[in-house]
């Protein structure tokens, strides 16, 4: 995009969906994220953009992302993105960039729709994974296998999370987890990267990093998770919030509230992420049942986790888990490369005698 050198530049101005417009800038700006800024009309029409506050879900909003050096927009009401060159956004405040250019005011910048979306597939579960063009496509049926198998036993789950419009996307190497369209305004709230989010009834849609699905473990975009199946904890949430507690008959919801108090009761999980509420309880389990949890340091209950990270051992420690997950889930290991996961101690926090420190993982299926 031409621009005079004058003024701050910018790069491109696209419709990424019938909501969100995005601004890419050709430099660093400051307070680029009041939407007061921005005229946005749509067929001659003025149209009013969304004002985010802190208790706001994080799918629509405006939000400066510095690392992308990226404005999004979020229109109040959709336009059809077919129409995008009918979409023109003017910024109308006194913007300026780092280098202390001014924006151009008198400028009406003509999008165009560039879908993020680029890579849609449904499985037998009827829930749809998808994901960006800095995404590999191969991770999103990765992604889809395990989900699929989350949800074999309760199709009326699966229904519900269909109706309800759950979704689960899955960003790139490059990315994180507030370039997720759905998730982009809890960049305000960030305090650290994260490998992704689950679904909730105000915003049924779940996230995954890439290099958490392909089990990356080495290089730059390594995950921070080589040891612990993100999405199953993640998507658990969105089984639980969104399918579990959107039905009517409300039994499964019951009871994992019935054998989290028990939990609580008997104290189990001490000092660990599982024990804070029921939610992170059901999520916690879910990732022990498909063997896919990291142990707590040295055994230990360390403040987040603990010894108990496979379904054998959550058999013994806490059996009503165990019968909770085992009515829920299907007894299956996860498909690789989260088929075998490190497993150095019993529930006792005592290392195992028969553990091979020489064990390695296969992991070279990255297509």
């Amino acid at each position: 995009m031409s621009e005079n050198c004058n003024y701050a530049p910018v790069e491109k101005v696209i419709l990424i969906d019938d909501r969100r417009i995005e601004i890419y800038w050709g430099e660093q700006m400051r307070r680029a994220d009041n939407e007061n800024d921005y005229l946005v009309k749509y067929k001659g029409e003025v149209q009013e953009l969304v004002h985010w506050t802190s208790d706001m879900t994080w799918d629509y909003g405006t939000v400066y992302q510095k690392e992308s050096m990226r404005t999004t927009l979020s229109l109040v009401h959709p336009v059809d993105p077919e129409c995008a060159g009918e979409v023109t956004v003017q910024v109308v405040g006194k913007l300026t960039d780092v280098k202390d250019r001014p924006a151009d005011n008198e400028k009406v910048y003509q999008t165009v729709y560039q879908p993020y979306y680029v890579v849609r597939k449904k499985g037998t579960s009827g829930i749809v994974v998808k994901a960006g063009e800095k995404t590999t496509p191969a991770v999103v049926d990765k992604a889809l296998a395990i989900i699929d198998m989350m949800l074999e036993k309760i199709p009326e789950v699966a229904e519900e999370l269909v109706r309800r419009g759950a979704e689960v996307s899955v960003f790139g190497l490059l990315e994180n987890a507030y370039d997720v369209p759905e998730h982009r305004m809890g960049y305000l709230l960030a305090t650290r990267h994260v490998a992704g989010y689950g679904g909730e009834m105000t915003n049924p849609a779940s996230s995954i990093s890439e290099a958490n699905v392909i089990r990356l473990r080495t290089g730059r975009y390594a995950t921070s998770y080589p040891n612990e199946m993100i999405l199953v904890h993640e998507f658990g949430h969105a089984i639980h919030l969104v399918g579990m507690n959107g039905l009517k008959d409300q039994t499964l919801a019951d009871m994992i509230r019935k054998v989290y108090q028990h939990a609580s009761d008997n104290g189990l999980w001490p000092d660990t992420y599982a024990i804070s509420n029921y939610e992170e309880y059901f999520a916690t389990l879910s990732t022990v049942w498909f063997n896919v949890m990291q142990e707590g340091v040295d055994g230990r209950w360390d403040g987040i986790r603990g010894p108990v990270n496979t379904r054998e051992e959550l058999k013994v420690y806490d059996p009503e888990g165990y019968e909770l997950m085992k009515h829920i889930y299907p007894e299956k290991t996860l498909p690789e490369p989260w088929h075998y996961n490190v497993n150095i101690y019993d529930i006792d926090g005592k290392p195992y005698k028969s553990y091979d420190e020489n064990m390695k993982f296969n992991l070279d299926f990255i297509q």
